[in-house]
């Protein structure tokens, strides 16, 4: 009977024996994500594209962590946005860390509505710029939401060249940035052509210095006892250098010039060009000196 009973009485003491054991230990926590993002330095004078743009790098990367992403975020911050942000860098929130810090950046950087709106007033016309161009930096100051409106569309249509607006006229109803496009391919067609939108300013400019000249030419009066007719002097001399206030030589107005006789009492410069004369050299008894 002992002799039945005994493996059992074994099997019961191993497995008093394997139950005395401690469990195995539990597996260690996985170490914190690392992410190799990288970003460029924060910047202060466009905060809003600047948290665009890291945030699609985030998405790519697959960052969607909110502390992750307030490390990365802190970690590419310039001196002046530390200075401003120095408390949630120290002590960082527990809720939203990156949303708390990313309000904080845009809350101080960001110009509010009132102020965009007045650097939109006094926005530079188009210059050089294309329309497209134009567009682009004014809707950075056009308040959120107000691209399409009728005071933001007169702002963008005031700052183009006058042609252009006209020819914008009949399409005041599509969106702006449709009238911006409208306008790149008017502004491409044209501004190679005589008289074209591009060429309006300079042209304008010659035909008055054209008129100008033809005035002078027949206003001018060589002083009495001048060599010939004068032709060729003055600004209405087409052919000559009389266009010397901007000679490249440096010397002035010197076509057409030659000396006076001692017995006028001029220089050679009142003497060849009498009051259109624009240098004198004493002595000189021209009137006016």
């Amino acid at each position: 009977m002992e002799t039945r009973n005994r493996p059992q009485g074994l099997r019961a003491n191993y497995a008093a024996a394997a139950g005395a054991h401690p469990p195995p230990p539990a597996a260690p926590a996985p170490a914190p994500a690392r992410f190799d993002v990288k970003l460029p330095t924060y910047w202060d004078h466009n905060p809003d594209g600047w948290f665009t743009f890291i945030e699609a790098r985030f998405r790519a990367n697959g960052v969607f962590d909110e502390v992750a992403r307030f490390d990365i975020t802190a970690s590419n911050l310039t001196e002046a946005a530390i200075d401003l942000t120095i408390d949630l860098l120290k002590n960082r929130p527990v809720a939203r860390p990156y949303g708390v810090l990313k309000e904080r950046l845009l809350e101080e950087h960001q110009p509010t509505a009132f102020q965009r709106a007045r650097s939109l007033r006094s926005a530079p016309d188009m210059g050089d710029r294309t329309p497209s161009q134009l567009l682009v930096a004014l809707i950075k100051l056009c308040p959120e939401g107000e691209e399409d409106s009728v005071l933001f569309k007169e702002a963008f249509l005031h700052r183009l060249p006058e042609t252009l607006e006209m020819h914008l006229g009949d399409h005041l109803d599509e969106p702006v940035r449709q009238l911006a496009k409208r306008a790149d391919r008017f502004w491409t067609a044209h501004r190679s052509r005589p008289g074209s939108v591009s060429n309006s300013v300079e042209a304008e400019a010659a035909a008055q210095d054209d008129l100008l000249d033809s005035v002078n030419a027949v206003r001018f009066q060589p002083h009495k006892g001048g060599r010939g007719s004068g032709k060729g002097r003055g600004r209405g001399g087409r052919g000559g250098s009389s266009r010397g206030r901007n000679d490249k030589s440096g010397k002035g107005r010197t076509g057409g010039l030659t000396d006076a006789p001692a017995s006028s009492g001029l220089c050679s410069y009142h003497w060849s060009f009498g009051e259109d004369a624009h240098s004198c050299r004493p002595p000189c008894s021209w009137a006016g000196n």
